[in-house]
């Protein structure tokens, strides 16, 4: 069968050293000094290899590769759909099934209908079948949203990179990887946004020099934010 290979996945920034605050307040973690792994350059590297191994027709060591890829990086929707694809191709229904779920819980909504391979796969096996409908649900419009909170006009360079949703206190997290900040929101108290981690001052060596993203950890009381 024919078949839309996936080419090259699109560049997105690199994470880097995570760091934690708390919810309340910031709290500092001392660890010993180390030189992180960059994942996406990793999974960058595995990725070449995929592609070379597909040029010599090396389906076994192309598969392999892309499993390290999504594993290196598994919040990069491309290399979830990608290891969907060559599983396919390899007839391993379970791989197929696990990268599809993850590409859908990822939000990715890719339109994938020009994979016949995954098509026709997902038409005779329920479970690949269901977890492909899931992904295709991604891109359904929300009926009845509605907008949570509007910046201010002067916030108009603010670029939200990531966004965080604590449902015990009811405040929106929102990074902001202009201003190399966090800012807060509290909407059970209607008040405006302010800053939850702010950028740092000249000299400032602590400071927060990139938001590239939030997550609670409300067990922990802790906001995560990811920098270079």
């Amino acid at each position: 069968m024919s078949q839309k290979r996936p080419n090259r996945p699109p560049r997105t920034p690199t994470l880097g050293l995570v760091l934690a605050w708390g919810l309340c307040s910031v709290s500092t973690v001392t660890a010993a000094p180390y030189v992180p792994a960059d994942s996406a350059l990793v999974a960058r590297t595995e990725w070449n290899a995929v592609r070379l191994a597909m040029g010599k027709g090396d389906q076994a060591a192309a598969l392999a590769g892309v499993r390290r890829a999504h594993a290196a990086w598994p919040g990069q929707w491309f290399y979830a759909y990608a290891l969907a694809s060559l599983a396919a191709e390899s007839g391993e229904t379970a791989t197929v099934e696990s990268a599809l779920t993850d590409l859908a819980a990822l939000g990715a909504g890719p339109d994938l209908a020009q994979d016949t391979t995954l098509v026709s796969l997902a038409a005779h096996d329920p479970a690949v079948g269901a977890a492909l409908a899931r992904v295709a649900q991604n891109r359904v419009p929300l009926a009845g949203g509605k907008t949570a909170f509007e910046f201010a006009a002067r916030d108009s360079d603010f670029y939200p990179e990531g966004i965080a949703y604590d449902a015990k206190s009811g405040r929106l997290f929102v990074a902001s990887v202009r201003h190399r900040k966090v800012a807060v929101i509290d909407r059970a108290r209607a008040k405006g946004e302010r800053d939850f981690v702010a950028e740092p001052k000249s000299g400032d060596v602590d400071g927060l020099f990139a938001a590239l993203a939030v997550a609670v950890d409300r067990p922990r009381g802790r906001l995560w934010v990811p920098r270079p």
